[in-house]
């Protein structure tokens, strides 16, 4: 999802993650079909929308087909890129967010070393 646009002004902070599910609103061909477990990803519209969810079980092409004839929150996902799975795969929802508070984490899940926050300024 990055742009070259992008590449051209102050990047404050990047973000390693994979693979892409999903490119131009088409699954991505030759995703593994095994090892079904918890996801997550951030998805955009390729305009104005992005979401961040949480998938409880599945392999990275069953999570791509579903997300690909899915409609997140009103759009159409064009670009979803995975973020994690298995056990360090947590999402937490603030309460000031409209469909917040939410965590999702298991008993089995391990101390995570790195994580995404997004706040408004």
């Amino acid at each position: 999802m990055l742009t070259n646009h992008m590449l051209t002004h102050n990047v404050e902070n990047l973000l390693q993650a994979g693979p892409i599910l999903i490119e131009h609103g088409k699954p991505t061909i030759g995703l593994s079909d095994n090892n079904a477990r918890p996801r997550s990803f951030i998805a955009w519209d390729g305009k104005h929308h992005w979401a961040i969810g949480h998938i409880d079980s599945s392999t990275l092409a069953g999570a791509a087909k579903a997300l690909s004839e899915t409609s997140l929150n009103g759009f159409k996902a064009s670009t979803v890129m995975n973020l994690d799975g298995g056990r360090s795969s947590d999402l937490w929802v603030g309460p000031r967010v409209p469909s917040g508070p939410k965590t999702l984490r298991t008993f089995l899940n391990k101390t995570v070393r790195n994580y995404l926050v997004i706040t408004s300024r």
